[in-house]
């Protein structure tokens, strides 16, 4: 009966999350924080029941097709004992299909201007430093290091690949990619980025020891066709949350049992 009132939702080996875990962590946090798990789906039905967006049969259709194509399920029966597997119907999974294709149709009213304004708000955090790095475990080597870059004219890469204790990063010369402010350690960050290409900067301590880091080259934001892919997925993430704060969300059944 225990089992029934809260049920196991989640077991990881010999260790179960219940029911009632997951209602008091909704408790101690902030259920905004938590919207999309729980009610993304149900704003953006109501989003759409308001504004009378309605996906037609015919592309609800077209939807149902390109997921089989997807999922490979050439004839009735393949795609009954898919659903069969998971537990669904199949008025389960065109629903799914509906929410999907509603997403997209929300997505599709975020206009360019806005998709340039929220690029531009969000330039800083956007620009990247291609970056090299040296990993030591003392100061002293760090230094000695940098003065072989400084004085000696000893090459970066050659030093990463001799001395860096990284062992990712080492084979391929220190070669930490392209990095934003917001990958980076917030003591770090301004640093680098207000280095020019070519610069060495260090020694710094970090977590794991002592780092120089070499700015290969600066990597300015361009609204390119991922970039602004992101910014329609931050512009309908905002536009959800903006929907959570306007309505009142609330878990009664779950309340009912665990208040």
């Amino acid at each position: 009966m225990a089992d029934l009132i809260d049920p196991v939702i989640i077991q990881i080996n010999e260790t179960q999350i219940r029911l009632s875990h997951i209602v008091k962590s909704m408790r101690a946090t902030n259920k905004d924080s938590l919207h999309d798990l729980f009610t993304q789906r149900g704003l953006v039905f109501q989003i759409a029941q308001r504004e009378k967006i309605k996906i037609s049969q015919n592309e609800l259709q077209k939807g149902i097709d390109q997921w089989r194509y997807k999922n490979r399920l050439e004839s009735v029966e393949d795609t009954e004992n898919y659903l069969s597997q998971r537990n669904i119907s199949f008025a389960d999974m065109a629903r799914e299909i509906e929410y999907q294709m509603l997403e997209e149709r929300l997505k599709s009213q975020i206009t360019t201007e806005q998709i340039q304004a929220h690029f531009a708000s969000q330039k800083l955090a956007s620009e990247r430093r291609e970056i090299c790095w040296i990993l030591v475990n003392e100061q002293d080597i760090a230094e000695e290091i940098a003065m072989q870059i400084e004085d000696g004219g000893r090459d970066f890469h050659t030093l990463a690949r001799q001395y860096s204790l990284d062992e990712r990063t080492r084979p391929a010369s220190g070669y930490l990619g392209r990095r934003s402010r917001r990958d980076l350690p917030n003591d770090v960050a301004p640093l680098l980025f207000a280095a020019e290409a070519g610069e060495v900067i260090g020694p710094i301590k970090v977590e794991t020891g002592y780092a120089l880091y070499y700015i290969q080259r600066h990597c300015p934001a361009v609204l390119d066709e991922a970039t602004k892919a992101r910014c329609v997925q931050e512009l309908y993430q905002l536009r959800l949350r903006r929907e959570a704060k306007r309505s009142h969300i609330s878990y009664p059944f779950l309340e009912s049992i665990y208040t």
